[in-house]
């Protein structure tokens, strides 16, 4: 798999503000039910949700689309890293109805956090939770597409597929090929072409010799 460049190599930022909403989020037909539930928690059983995905398929995304639709919707990403009487106070604001929704994001399900505090490890385990499914080939060919044209470029799809098949299945993976290339591109003033990605991506892909 390829590892981008550091930052000593290409220290250019010029990645385009991320837009975190619904619709922006491309997904495969294994989380459709899924992103249709978070746009109505007003349909949920309980007033807080566990979504539970390995790291980059989109958690935060999510969340950060969740609450942008209610000013009185909560995210907590990373749950399982929270510290647990702030986290425990916080689905007691949900229980109560300070907050109309709360959702908790983690890469594991709570049985695996090592929570302390009694009470909270209960309202965990009673806590829904769903399950947001890895992204898929065609799924990542348009996040990798989608990424380009975050900077105006478009590119063929044998670049896409390119890149798709040597580089980590995740988006922050994607993002940072993506990005290191467009500015690769830019001081080259060249084309992002099958070969000029694959000659780049070697290039940082090689171990240091020093």
């Amino acid at each position: 798999m390829v590892r981008p460049p550091s930052s000593s190599q290409i220290p250019l930022n010029l990645a385009p503000k991320a837009e975190f909403t619904f619709a922006r989020f491309l997904s495969s037909e294994d989380n459709t039910a899924l992103i249709e539930h978070l746009k109505s928690p007003e349909q949920w059983p309980a007033p807080i949700l566990l979504l539970v995905g390995e790291a980059g398929v989109g958690k935060t995304h999510l969340g950060t689309a969740f609450v942008a639709q209610n000013e009185r919707y909560d995210f907590i990403d990373n749950a399982q890293l929270a510290d647990e009487a702030q986290l425990f106070a916080q689905m007691n604001r949900a229980l109560t109805g300070e907050c109309d929704a709360l959702l908790l994001a983690a890469p594991t399900l709570p049985s695996k956090w090592g929570t302390r505090l009694p009470d909270l490890r209960s309202r965990l385990k009673n806590t829904p939770t769903m399950q947001i499914s890895v992204p898929d080939d065609s799924v990542l060919e348009g996040i990798t597409r989608q990424l380009f044209q975050g900077f105006g470029r478009d590119v063929s799809r044998d670049v896409v597929l390119y890149i798709v098949s040597r580089t980590a299945r995740t988006v922050p993976a994607l993002q940072a090929v993506v990005q290191n290339l467009e500015t690769q591109a830019q001081s080259d003033k060249a084309d992002i072409t099958k070969a000029y990605a694959a000659r780049h991506m070697k290039k940082w892909d090689e171990p240091d010799l020093f």
